[in-house]
């Protein structure tokens, strides 16, 4: 089994901080990203997000433009992290934004079937609070598992995917952890409802992400994976493998184990140096993952999860490496 990976295009877009304003590097427009990135070798799909993807007509041309250089669009994300959405979308106070939330989610949803995708990520990057007594959680929560569920509802075929991340827009995120997005899904209750795993959100909330990857995937609720890499104090979204190598090849080989077919996105954003370069590096970086797996074999890595003896899946890497 041979994971497949896909990049979206506006890995490739300056991205701004609070002291650049518009970014360090120059621009490129969306068309030039595509062409860049449909070149790369070894990439299976495109990731896109709504509503950036258009509509309708829009939205196949651009799938035909993408399948004509023998590449598919793999996954969905729905935009709930911009400007419009700052004081929340499924959790807002603001009824009438809590029913925007679920309309562009069911448009999204739409959309995806139009072009063949049936999988989506929805992040709810300002769903949460900055201070104490700032909102009601039990209502917030509330309101969140029924938009949810009426999104879920629309299409039961199309797996839906929730992301987390413990903060950032916001200073306390509502969904923070593998564990929220486990009673998120529970409350839902729908068969569609599971979770988005970013590994740098992962790494950020200080969870061990082949542990958190391996309960999603006991659990059959893994719908997505976002791979970048950071030194957990942040979400640096630093290139795949740079710092993390252990967690990365362990997270491996829980997905190899349980032959995880579904899409792994790349999730990294090069504030300064050479973003194509860096996407370019992540996919080396997780097929040289794959093949540490392949080499060894799941039956001896197995055994030394069986055998409990760290010093022993230490000498195994090393001798990889280094002989």
């Amino acid at each position: 089994m041979k994971l497949k990976i896909e990049i979206n295009p506006y890995l490739l877009f300056p991205t701004p901080d609070r002291f650049s304003g518009i970014g360090y590097r120059p621009p490129i427009s969306f068309d030039d990203a595509l062409e860049k990135i449909l070149s790369i070798e070894d990439l299976d799909g495109i990731g896109l997000h709504y509503p950036s993807i258009g509509d309708g007509e829009s939205a196949q041309e651009l799938n035909k433009k993408i399948q004509d250089k023998g590449k598919q669009i793999g996954s969905l994300g729905i935009d709930y992290w911009s400007r419009e959405w700052g004081l929340g979308s499924f959790s807002a106070r603001n009824k009438e934004t809590r029913i925007k939330a679920v309309q562009i989610a069911k448009k999204a949803i739409d959309v995806a079937n139009l072009v063949g995708v049936n999988r989506m990520f929805i992040w709810l990057a300002h769903d949460g609070t900055e201070y104490a007594f700032q909102r009601d959680f039990v209502k917030s929560w509330s309101w969140m598992v029924e938009g949810l569920r009426e999104v879920s509802n629309y299409d039961p075929k199309m797996k839906i995917g929730i992301e987390y991340k413990i903060r950032e827009p916001t200073t306390h995120c509502f969904i923070s952890t593998i564990g929220d997005v486990f009673n998120l899904i529970d409350e839902v209750n729908t068969e569609n409802l599971g979770a988005t795993v970013d590994l740098g959100h992962a790494l950020m909330a200080g969870e061990r992400i082949a542990c958190s990857i391996a309960r999603c995937l006991r659990r059959d609720v893994l719908h997505l994976i976002h791979w970048g890499d950071n030194y957990r104090g942040w979400d640096d979204d630093l290139i795949v493998g740079t710092v993390n190598v252990i967690d990365f090849l362990e997270t491996m080989f829980w997905l190899k184990k349980f032959q995880w077919d579904g899409w792994n996105s790349i999730d990294q954003v090069a504030f300064k140096n050479d973003a194509f370069a860096g996407v370019v590096e992540a996919v080396r970086w997780i097929r040289g993952f794959e093949k540490f797996i392949d080499d060894v074999g799941i039956s001896k890595l197995e055994e030394i999860v069986e055998g409990d003896d760290p010093k022993e899946f230490s000498k195994l890497v090393r001798t990889y490496f280094f002989g």
